[in-house]
């Protein structure tokens, strides 16, 4: 299945566009500006506006004769099926005969296509066109190919140096893109901790800055102020956040109030700049106010019923966490508003946060939603499980052990609570040993059970303890062999200890 057509791409018909700002879309480069007159321009109009058919039908016959442009556009027409049947092939086909026409944008767009197929060979082809481009480019090629290098799109594992040197090479030419890779890359955002080097890092992040970029004024800023002790320049990070804020980067309140509250200690002055950004719509200011008058911080009385507005504000500028503390003031203050605090806690739910999940599931198990239901209570444990979330295993594991909510199911119970114990999550490994020592719903195994029981004791469960010592006082030599056996293996290895196969059963 070849990728979707992105809105960037079909711009590179056009000519003119500049190059892009980060290193993650390899279609982006430099073009040349149409030829006055080019008869493919109204072919490309057409793709553009969405009229594909007509496009293609115009721009047919000149790639046919080998206009570069009306190539590229049918390649276009070939990845997506827009205007003509998919086809990688004959994608392909007409890229390379574009490529070779000299559009700079359809050998880009080779190169994208043929990482994308994942085969060696058209990887190394991809690889072998960058290198080519990389030789009198913009440094568009150069920071595509470290980026290329380091997620494996050529074959072969990550590489810092490989990476790092592209993206130098990049770096010098300008490319704000690639700086801001090489800061990332210095800074251990990408891995290869040993090679993380912070001073380095921001000296990238300060270049990018010099050339315009509003966010690493930002991001050099916070360094300065917050970074590690030995890189730190009070006056430097200032300058430069002053500059962010000229750029409306509101994070730069958020910095500065981090500072004052974490480095030099002064809450008032944190909450000053704390409320400056979350005045000026900035989400993270928000949530910093909101926790501020919640614990009467920065010279601010307590004040629950301000705190919930500002969290309400906070997700509504998008940031889920609002929803979380917003649910938990209305489900949990003084004067609880559960349907206000399940339509918050559903919006975080739906977002994917497993921990909201399962405490969905157990708001609805233990009937604080007005009703207790056990099957909506199973569905939050199944999406909170699904994402390996222990917790939400564990309670789904419980529900169909049970048979509450759900079909009872020994064999699904078994395998959830092997997902959460291996894990670490002690509930589960307890109650997995408790399944094999009473032999429920699969065949009776003592030695497992002593094993599990064990593992249980050493993650804290001190009910444990009495359950290790029945089960034990009912082993024979070889049997406790066997089981301190098994604890050394799943101890090395986690490895799946789920009661299923043929000795399970319902």
């Amino acid at each position: 299945m070849t990728p979707q057509i992105s809105i960037v791409a079909l711009s590179l018909l056009i000519g003119g566009l500049s190059p892009a700002a980060t290193t993650s879309q390899m279609a982006k480069t430099t073009s040349t500006k149409p030829t006055e007159g080019d008869p493919s321009d109204l072919a490309v109009t057409a793709f553009i506006d969405g009229r594909h058919d007509e496009a293609v039908r115009l721009a047919e016959p000149l790639a046919k004769k080998g206009n570069s442009k009306a190539l590229l556009l049918m390649g276009l027409a070939y990845e997506s099926g827009n205007g003509i049947e998919a086809s990688l092939k004959l994608a392909l086909e007409n890229y390379r005969k574009a490529s070779k026409a000299g559009n700079l944008e359809a050998t880009y767009r080779l190169a994208q296509l043929l990482v994308s197929t994942g085969e060696e060979a058209n990887q190394k082809e991809a690889q072998s066109l960058l290198e080519t481009l990389a030789k009198n480019d913009t440094g568009n090629a150069a920071r595509i190919l470290g980026e290329g290098i380091l997620q494996g799109w050529f074959g072969g594992e990550a590489d810092f140096d490989k990476t790092r040197s592209w993206w130098e090479r990049s770096a010098e030419k300008g490319d704000v893109a690639a700086i801001l890779g090489l800061a990332r890359l210095l800074d251990g955002e990408f891995g290869f901790p040993e090679k993380r080097d912070p001073a380095a890092a921001l000296k990238q992040y300060v270049r990018a800055a010099e050339l315009g970029n509003a966010p690493a004024m930002t991001t050099a800023g916070s360094r300065y102020l917050n970074g590690e002790e030995r890189i730190r320049d009070e006056k430097e990070g200032r300058k430069w956040l002053a500059k962010a804020l000229e750029n409306k980067q509101l994070d730069a309140y958020l910095v500065l109030g981090d500072y004052a509250e974490s480095v030099t200690k002064s809450d008032k002055s944190a909450w000053a700049e704390y409320k400056l950004g979350a005045n000026g719509g900035n989400g993270r200011c928000m949530l910093k106010v909101a926790a501020f008058l919640l614990e009467g911080r920065g010279g601010q009385q307590k004040d629950p019923d301000e705190a919930l507005v500002w969290f309400k504000k906070a997700a509504k500028s998008g940031l889920i966490i609002g929803h979380v503390h917003a649910a938990s003031i209305l489900l949990n203050g003084e004067d609880v508003n559960t349907v206000e605090g399940y339509t918050h806690l559903v919006a975080a739910a739906e977002s994917g946060l497993v921990d909201v999940q399962n405490e969905l599931g157990l708001l609805y198990l233990a009937g604080r939603l007005g009703i207790r239901d056990a099957t909506a209570a199973a569905g939050w444990f199944r999406r909170s499980a699904s994402g390996n979330f222990a917790p939400g295993a564990f309670n789904l594991a419980t529900l169909h052990e049970q048979g509450v909510g759900v079909p009872q199911d020994f064999d699904q119970a078994g395998r959830l609570y092997t997902l959460a114990a291996n894990a670490g999550h002690a509930n589960s490994t307890i109650a997995l040993a408790r399944i094999y020592a009473e032999g429920r719903g699969t065949k009776q195994n003592l030695p497992k059970a002593w094993a599990l029981y064990s593992l249980a004791i050493e993650r804290g469960v001190e009910d444990a303890k009495g359950f290790l010592t029945q089960v034990a006082d009912h082993l024979d030599d070889d049997q406790k062999k066997e089981a301190s056996k098994i604890l050394r293996e799943m101890k090395a290895e986690k490895k799946d200890d789920s009661p299923s196969g043929g000795e399970s059963g319902k």
